[in-house]
């Protein structure tokens, strides 16, 4: 049996940035922290993230310091920082891969980084 490679996924790099974005305004939602409640176990002091797009000249920073999530497009300093190509970044926020892969850069509190991909999964 003859095994082939996984096809390569590709995305206009608009569509990219806009799914990003769409993520992360959707994880901001208060709602989020309703039902379940545990969504609050994400919050807490010098929890902040921060992914960069090593392609193009984008980044996001991700702040679970307050009393909610809130997220900006931005280059800052965090305790965890992703490194990635704009669709590995895509697709590792939509846990479609895993982060780190290939050209991935992850530095800091990866355990930070873990728990928020937990709780910021949809369904």
């Amino acid at each position: 049996m003859t095994v082939l490679p996984a096809p390569t996924f590709t995305v206009a790099e608009e569509t990219a940035l806009d799914a990003v974005d769409e993520w992360m305004e959707l994880d901001a939602l208060p709602q989020h922290f309703e039902h379940p409640p545990r969504e609050r176990e994400l919050l807490g002091p010098g929890r902040t993230l921060a992914f960069e797009a090593t392609d193009v000249d984008t980044a996001w920073f991700v702040d679970l310091t307050g009393d909610v999530i809130v997220w900006r497009r931005s280059h800052e300093p965090a305790a965890v920082g992703v490194r990635a190509p704009l669709t590995d970044l895509l697709l590792g926020i939509y846990r479609r891969t895993p982060l780190p892969r290939d050209g991935a850069e992850i530095r800091g509190d990866r355990d930070l980084l873990d728990l928020w991909l937990t709780h910021a999964a949809f369904g």
